[in-house]
């Protein structure tokens, strides 16, 4: 995947599937809000990176070859609908592009291409 696989920024080709992801052009980052307990961090994850990529989701590997999906939602999932105060950042590869999220809600879905020597 190389970086021309964006050039659609700083616009998703799509919206997200999930009615609590929603982008932001001016920060070409996905906003997530854990407030409705149906979906998780992990569903999130996918949806991003299959609206970045112009991929179905089903055609993305299993989140779980990347990383450990419970272990992510359990680490930054709110706890009673309350996001914690503290200040996670946590990123990894998958499916050709560097994840990063930031702070339980914000979610960087870029090219692993274009973060070569970070």
């Amino acid at each position: 995947m190389s970086a021309d696989d964006f050039d659609s920024r700083p616009q998703p080709p799509v919206e997200p599937d999930l009615p609590n992801l929603l982008y932001e052009p001016e920060t070409e980052s996905f906003r997530y809000s854990g407030e409705d307990d149906r979906w998780s961090m992990s569903e999130a994850v996918v949806s991003s990176v299959s609206v970045a990529t112009e991929r179905d989701p089903l055609d993305l590997p299993p989140l779980y070859s990347a990383i450990d999906p419970d272990a992510l939602d359990a680490l930054l999932s709110p706890v009673g609908h309350q996001i914690p105060s503290r200040s996670i950042t946590v990123s990894f590869e998958y499916a050709g592009c560097w994840i990063v999220i930031q702070d339980q809600s914000r979610i960087r879905v870029r090219p692993s291409s274009e973060t070569t020597g970070l």
